[in-house]
Parts: structure tokens; C-alpha cells; sequence
């Protein structure tokens, strides 16, 4: 019988390894979280690290069979970027079908009725920040989690492609800046880098960056970069200004010592996906995040 109960200290190790071996193979989880680390990241004893800065409640629920843990989920509440509320299922891991359903019917019996996503287009939800750069999203990697969703009635809302580069064999090219535009740094008191694209006082577009170090207690992870967004104003749009922000915060990432850059962007984002391409970046991966209404 699987029984569903809070974490203990004493579930880390074997939950460690179901981690472990989950993750293996999933490129954009390489470095996976000692275990004492990831016994306080299922405890909650990890602050959020500073590049996520946006309210959440968190519950995490383990499966235990025959008082071995067999699994655990985490049911998650937080505003996006825009304000709004949503509550999502943002970890499922279990070694058997039976396992998993338990811990599925678990989530959805604590979310109640509404709207319930599951690994949903955020970051940082999650209990365990060095999975998938804490991009929230269900590797493709996981078809197993992905089946039982589906099975429970969940649907695919998007996908996410997951992209990275090599700098050492794609270095960044001098990229020129287009007429009347300006590239300034705007990091100053901002948890990550930023460069801007500004018309006079009007900003054009921007780029978020940084290395993986403030996720990662890997030293590698220094020295692999991270772009958490690009947008330009669409007025701005097909000048150049996105690869002249790409240039610049890939050449900064160079100079901060990195060795390669992760990025994800909507499968469906078909304007940036030359561009990424067109600066060595390959697609390792994809994601799916799914939505399930119920009454």
C-alpha cells in the first residue's frame, strides 16, 4: 500500500537516487545537487536563489511503501511575471506507475477544484532548482511522467525547446550595432546581468543573463551561461537589436569565463530560433507543460 506523507530527513538518500537516476540523460540537468544539498531542498531549507524573486508556497509530498520512499511531488502556488495566481504540480518523480498515481491523486485531492497545471512555462517553481536550470517545463527525456499525466486527463499547453551553444567552437562574432541604437549595461543592483537597446530615452529591447553559479553548487556550472530572456519592442523588431544583445551578453559570458550557454525558447517562436541557430546554438531537448480543468 503507498501511503503519502510529509518528507523526513530520513527520506533523502533513496529519494536521491530516484532523482539521480531520473535526471540522467536530461542535458540541461548535468549537474546534479550533492545529497545533503538536496535533503534541505526537499526540507525547504534552500532559500530561493536570488534570480527568482517572485512569491510561491510550496508542498511537498512523499510516497512511501512499506516505509521505503518511493516518490515525491511538489504542489506549488505563485504569481507570474504578470501578477497572476496559479497553482501547479512542479515535481512528479516515482519508480513505479502505482506510485506515481498515488502521488498525482495526492496533488490534485490538496489543489482542489479550478485549473491545475503541471510542470508549467515558468521558472523556479520547483523544489529542486538544478533541474533543468530550474525551468519548470517536463523534459521530453521523462516520457514515463508524461504518460501518466496524459492518462490522467492533463493536456499539452506549450512546449519549450531547449538550446545550447559551445563557445569555445562557436565563439561570439563582432556584432555591429544598429544606426541610432545604443547597447548599455543595466546590471547594477539586478541579481543577473542585463544588457538594454535604447533610442534616445526610449528602451528598444533587452537581454537577461548570467552564469549557472547562483543555481549550481557545481564549480563547472560557473562556467556555463545562462540567457533568461530577450525581447525587443516590436515597433524595434528585424534591425538587428536582438542579435546585437545576443552578441554582447554572449561575449560578456566569454569574459566571465564561461565555456558554453543554455537557453530555452518557445517551440513556436519561430522569428528567434534562426537567430539562436545562427550563433551555434543546437537543440538537446524539448519540454512540455500541461494544464487539466477539473470540477
Amino acid at each position: 500500500m503507498v501511503d503519502i506523507v510529509e518528507p523526513r530527513s530520513d527520506h533523502a538518500e533513496q529519494l536521491y537516487r530516484l532523482y539521480r537516476d531520473t535526471m540522467e540523460g536530461v542535458p540541461h540537468s548535468r549537474f546534479v545537487p550533492s545529497l545533503a544539498r538536496f535533503r534541505d531542498e526537499l526540507l525547504g531549507l534552500v532559500p530561493t536563489p536570488s534570480l527568482f524573486t517572485l512569491p510561491r508556497e510550496r508542498r511537498l509530498l512523499v510516497a512511501e511503501e512499506t516505509g521505503a520512499a518511493r516518490g515525491f511531488a511538489c504542489l506549488t502556488d505563485y504569481k507570474n511575471w504578470d501578477g497572476n495566481a496559479h497553482r501547479a504540480i512542479t515535481a512528479l518523480y516515482f519508480d513505479t506507475e502505482q506510485v506515481g498515481g498515488a502521488l498525482l491523486a495526492a496533488c490534485e485531492a490538496a489543489a482542489g477544484p479550478g485549473d491545475l497545471q503541471a510542470f508549467p512555462p515558468e521558472h523556479a517553481n520547483g523544489p529542486i532548482p538544478e533541474c533543468n536550470a530550474a525551468w519548470d517545463g517536463l523534459s521530453d527525456r521523462l516520457p514515463h511522467v508524461a504518460r501518466l499525466l496524459v492518462r490522467a486527463g492533463y493536456r499539452p499547453l506549450c512546449r519549450e525547446l531547449h538550446l545550447t551553444c559551445d563557445l569555445r567552437r562557436f565563439p561570439p562574432e563582432s556584432t555591429p550595432v544598429p544606426a541610432g541604437i545604443v547597447i548599455r549595461d543595466a546590471s547594477e543592483h539586478r541579481p543577473s546581468l542585463v544588457l538594454q537597446a535604447v533610442d534616445g530615452e526610449q528602451q528598444a529591447g533587452d537581454c537577461y543573463f548570467s552564469t549557472l553559479a547562483p543555481i549550481y553548487e557545481d564549480p563547472r556550472a560557473g562556467r556555463i551561461g545562462y540567457i533568461w530572456g530577450l525581447g525587443v519592442e516590436e515597433v524595434y523588431r528585424r534591425r538587428g537589436i536582438a542579435r546585437a544583445l545576443m552578441g554582447g551578453a554572449l561575449a560578456r559570458l566569454v569574459a566571465e569565463g564561461c565555456e558554453a550557454c543554455w537557453l530555452t525558447t518557445g517551440a513556436d517562436n519561430w522569428a528567434a530560433q534562426p537567430l539562436y541557430q545562427s550563433l551555434g546554438f543546437e537543440v538537446v531537448d524539448s519540454s512540455t507543460c500541461f494544464g487539466k480543468t477539473r470540477v
